[in-house]
């Protein structure tokens, strides 16, 4: 498990190194829980109204 805070709403999907998404939610402005039980190696996107960012994830 892990935290993600954004500043307004928006979605994260979680993508495989093979570029497949493996889950996706909707995220509420503020902090946020996110759950990934299997180990590996990701990329979080994170997308709102005013923001995107990607992040490297690593799952042991």
């Amino acid at each position: 498990q892990f935290f993600v805070e954004v500043p307004a709403s928006g979605k994260l999907e979680i993508i495989n190194l093979a570029g497949q998404k493996v889950q996706e939610f909707a995220l509420k402005a503020g902090k946020n829980e996110v759950h990934i039980k299997q180990p590996g190696l990701y990329f979080i996107y994170l997308t709102g109204k005013d923001y995107r960012t990607v992040k490297k994830l690593i799952v042991k």
